[in-house]
């Protein structure tokens, strides 16, 4: 699904608003640039114009460094190919990247309410063949689309479908969240040099129909596994596909008992080895079989106009059937009616709906479906469904379960489960469960393990934000809890505003935020703003300012890791010791303090001499004078150092009592000020203190500073 977001120009950052510019000077799209499409990886920037009353978008194809010429090159070749067919497409290739300009679509499939409106209005079926008949239309003239998914595809005004950036996938693969690879085919995923052909897409439609129409896939799995085979040539063609379904919309019957006659005929005539002569004995069998499975096919019940149906009795025997028989039918009634808003009386509809709208619901076991519905239907049931034995239930279903289930009704069973079992959800879901277990959460009756299940199906409130949090620990675990659950809530954007709000109430670093100093963290968007809060440095690029800042961030657990970050993007490593000292629990400078002391060494001219006297205007901590001279001496041998100057001048007129360690490094400083600070505030009379003087006599270069110091010794 498509986790790209509109942003107008004025809501650009100016480092996004920068980048979308450089993108339409490089690829010299026309138009007016009305703002620009942001992904969650920092290179995907989309800019946006309007040019008459078209809009288009231009997308670059993968980061710079990911996707070889040659490649780029065959891509450009192959969408040339395709700017015939769709005359709006302009491509290119850019510093050896290919890119492409297209009509621009606020609303595709991978909106939820876009997606369920159309369908609505047209049925699952409808929609299925008009996109099947499409990408035969784009096969037949030798085109190959390469990635169906919902975030590909659009409904034109008309109502008819239309896809989106063709073949992207089949040149940059590596480009691709873990969600989209699913729907690449196999040998596309796992090439470096992908050569696909027509079976790409359909095993691309195969996975798109499992995912977002199980019931209708299981209806007819023996013919769509073909569709997901693993060799491309046992694949169907996008025709074959597109009769299939033509077909069963009219005789379903026919054709689900032609399939179930090639599997039993296939059972019976090669797997029991009856003798050459009597092979006709099964085939009849099969034959008379096949007859009475379409007799009850024909005239089974229907379970959607049951369920439908106003009499109590009816309803009762669909939930019957999903639950006690597994009857895979009347299960899909039930999902059917719950999507369109219907027949949701005296059933927790919400509970169902969420237990299968999340990534994994495709890998339930029957065990696992059974007791969900028994759940979502037990007001309507003719007796109570058993005890789940969560031992047998799978991650995902428990999820649900543990999250919305309340806890009198469900700690009986908690303690048949093992937390470590979490472990086997798809990432990134996994991880918040791995770092409660390392924080010494064992068992599911862990509030903190609720509230957690809670967040991952989107029931996100401050009440469960304080939960999952535990306010009773120390406001250092925050960082470490909240670091797993970026991916999943920056698809929330709703949830997004809640934990912010919640961190802005209960934590210094959401304060910290709030409190903009130089740098307004404030209007930043939220996701850059939960990255801070979890001890990470933003992916989009940031003003030198900006990165000093992130050095009085309050927290002190990530401190180490965002050093790392910030050091490796400052081109001057000379001041690599101050960024030590100013990141370390040592520093006693305020936020403003360690801004300007930064900004005015960065500069080495008269305008940082004059930023270095402001600074110390602003009346820094003696000791903190004292630590930053040592620490800049580490990485600088100038013969004049402004810095150490003032800070001499500084420190001689303020009371201070240093240690024999510190005034013996000052001794050692190249800056002849520093020197006769340290030999000002020795005492021959103190024997440590007399033997650095000693020392220093032996050492000492400046005439001057020999002569003071001999007469001090005498």
């Amino acid at each position: 699904m498509s986790s790209l977001t509109f942003r107008s120009l004025k809501d650009l950052s100016p480092s996004l608003r920068r980048r979308a510019t450089e993108y339409v000077e490089q690829t010299g799209a026309t138009g007016t640039l009305l703002g620009a499409c942001v992904g969650e990886i920092s290179w995907d920037v989309r800019p946006v114009l309007e040019e008459g009353n078209v809009r288009t978008i231009v997308r670059f194809l993968g980061p710079f460094d990911k996707l070889p010429v040659e490649m780029a090159e065959k891509a450009q070749s192959y969408f040339m190919k395709i700017h015939t067919m769709t005359p709006t497409l302009q491509c290119g290739i850019s510093e050896g990247t290919l890119w492409t300009k297209r009509e621009y679509v606020p609303h595709t499939f991978a909106e939820k309410k876009t997606f369920q409106s159309y369908i609505s209005k047209k049925g699952a079926k409808a929609f299925l063949l008009e996109l099947i008949k499409l990408l035969r239309h784009l096969h037949e003239r030798g085109i190959i689309h390469g990635h169906i998914t919902a975030g590909n595809i659009y409904a034109r005004t008309d109502g008819s479908l239309a896809l989106l950036d063709h073949g992207a996938a089949l040149f940059s693969p590596a480009n691709y969240s873990h969600e989209d690879y699913s729907v690449l085919a196999p040998e596309i995923s796992t090439s470096a040099t992908p050569k696909p052909t027509t079976a790409v897409d359909v095993y691309s439609f195969g996975q798109f129909l499992k995912k977002l129409f199980p019931s209708l896939y299981l209806w007819h799995e023996a013919f769509f596994l073909t569709t997901l085979s693993e060799r491309p040539s046992k694949r169907p063609s996008a025709l074959e596909v597109q009769d299939y379904i033509f077909q069963a919309m009219r005789f379903m019957p026919v054709l689900w008992a032609k399939n179930l006659y090639h599997r039993i005929h296939k059972v019976l005539t090669t797997e029991i080895h009856f003798e050459k002569e009597k092979r006709n004995i099964p085939f009849y069998l099969a034959l008379f079989l096949i007859a009475a499975v379409t007799f009850y096919y024909l005239f089974r019940p229907d379970y959607y106009v049951m369920w439908m149906s106003k009499d109590p009795s009816e309803r009762m025997e669909v939930a019957e059937q999903a639950v006690f028989e597994a009857n895979p039918r009347a299960r899909e009634a039930v999902l059917e009616a719950l999507l369109s808003g219907q027949g949701t009386e005296k059933i927790l509809a919400s509970f169902l709906q969420i237990a299968y709208s999340f990534p994994w619901s495709s890998s339930y076991s029957e065990y696992d479906a059974s007791v969900l519905y028994g759940v979502a239907l037990s007001e309507i049931l003719p007796r109570v469904p058993p005890v789940p034995d969560f031992k047998n239930l799978s991650p995902g279903a428990v999820v649900v379960l543990v999250g919305a289930l309340p806890v009198a009704s469900a700690q009986s069973w908690y303690s048949t489960y093992l937390i470590e079992y979490f472990h086997q959800l798809p990432k990134p879901y996994d991880q918040p469960f791995i770092v409660l277990r390392d924080s010494g959460v064992q068992s599911l009756d862990n509030l903190a393990l609720r509230a957690l299940c809670k967040i991952l199906y989107g029931e996100v409130t401050e009440e469960v934000l304080a939960i999952y949090f535990d306010k009773t620990l120390p406001e250092s675990t925050f960082p470490e809890r909240l670091a797993p659950l970026l991916p999943l809530l920056k698809k929330q954007p709703k949830s997004m505003t809640t934990v912010l709000e919640f961190f802005d109430k209960h934590s210094q670093a959401g304060k910290w935020i709030d409190s903009s100093v130089i740098n307004n963290w404030k209007d930043k968007p939220a996701a850059i703003k939960l990255s801070l809060l979890a001890g990470e440095v933003p992916g989009e690029s940031l003003t030198d300012e900006e990165v000093i800042d992130l050095l009085t961030l309050p927290i002190e657990t990530r401190k180490a890791k965002l050093f790392r970050e910030i050091t490796g993007r400052l081109e001057d490593k000379t001041l690599m010791p101050v960024l030590a000292y100013l990141a370390s629990e040592r520093n006693k400078l305020n936020r403003n303090q360690t801004i300007s002391l930064m900004l005015a060494l960065k500069l080495k001219s008269k305008q940082g001499d004059a930023l270095v006297d402001a600074w110390f205007d602003l009346k820094p901590d003696r000791d903190a004078v004292v630590s930053l001279l040592l620490a800049r001496a580490q990485a600088s041998d100038d013969s004049v150092n402004y810095f150490a100057v003032r800070a001499a001048r500084y420190l001689d007129t303020k009371k201070w009592k240093p240690g024999v360690p510190e005034l013996k490094a000052l001794s050692r400083h190249t800056e002849p000020l520093v020197r006769a600070l340290a030999y000002s505030r020795l005492r021959t009379r103190v024997p440590a203190e007399k033997e650095v003087l000693s020392e220093a006599l032996k050492n000492e270069k400046d005439k001057n500073l020999k002569r003071l110091l001999s007469e001090k010794l005498k």
